[in-house]
């Protein structure tokens, strides 16, 4: 790991391949818009022919596949892995390929031993066009605005039936320790949890995983992964990073994101950490 900013050159930014990066609280604040500097650094990775895109839990639909003209920049994302991996989708073919979904019943056994806490559960039916709740909150009222997104509140015997990407645990502050303790305690080898943002937990198939997902579009683009550059800054982040050649983790990173990092910005997402880094390494 390192701590402050990496003056070693080991890396060069302007012979990459490939660029992944997750998008909240890495190119963006949540539900934020690009920054300048990491606005410049995304262009200009794309005037050098890098190939970008997004790597997130957010399911695949036009939200995301569109996301970087959503943001004005001035090219089309090349590709995009969603649901922590479970999901990629490329410019050329313009369509979502879905892999290990969580079966019914793994989904029951989840939110059976959620659902005793006072967790909001959120289960992805068609992705944010029908996103089945325990409860309305805050959190939740958020994301329907920000993904303009469609939401029944059922009750949760109503998300037994069918199968899913990942099963969202949404809970404040003070319930984490709890929900902590009951994850734990319910180890199982039919999934793996990941805390996605702060208050955010996340169960998914173990064999998603955003690494997975970035290596097999490098394989099927024979593109060597030494000249991959992936961006992170929480769990489901790490294997991401360690599927690339380098990768760096922003200053508002999770100490474990931090830990699986090839360097850290000295400043945060909301300061422009990203733009503000290449900027320093010269990419423009």
């Amino acid at each position: 790991m390192n701590e402050t900013l990496d003056t070693s050159n080991t890396f060069d930014y302007k012979k990459t391949k490939v660029l992944a990066a997750d998008i909240d609280g890495t190119l963006v604040e949540k539900g934020g818009e690009l920054r300048p500097l990491t606005r410049g650094s995304l262009e200009a990775f794309h005037r050098q022919g890098t190939l970008f895109g997004v790597a997130t839990g957010r399911p695949l639909d036009s939200r995301v596949t569109k996301w970087a003209e959503n943001m004005g920049l001035s090219f089309q994302l090349d590709f995009a892995i969603g649901m922590n991996g479970g999901e990629l989708w490329t410019k050329e073919t313009d369509l979502v390929r879905r892999f290990h979904l969580l079966p019914p019943e793994t989904v029951k056994d989840i939110i059976t031993f959620m659902a005793p806490l006072d967790v909001n559960i959120v289960v992805y039916g068609a992705g944010y066009d029908l996103m089945l709740a325990r409860r309305m909150d805050e959190i939740l009222h958020r994301s329907i605005v920000r993904n303009h997104a469609n939401a029944r509140i059922v009750p949760v015997e109503e998300m037994y039936h069918t199968s899913t990407g990942k099963v969202e645990i949404r809970f404040e502050p003070e319930l984490e320790a709890a929900v902590l303790k009951a994850a734990a305690e319910h180890p199982d080898p039919r999934w793996t949890v990941a805390m996605t943002s702060e208050g955010v937990f996340e169960f998914f198939d173990p064999a998603v995983s955003k690494g997975s997902t970035l290596a097999l579009y490098c394989r099927e683009n024979d593109i060597p992964a030494k000249s991959v550059l992936a961006c992170g800054d929480m769990e489901n982040d790490i294997s991401l990073m360690k599927a690339a050649g380098y990768s760096i983790c922003l200053a508002n990173g999770s100490d474990s994101a931090k830990e699986a990092a090839d360097v850290i910005t000295p400043l945060p997402v909301w300061e422009d950490g990203l733009g503000l880094y290449f900027k320093e390494q010269g990419l423009f």
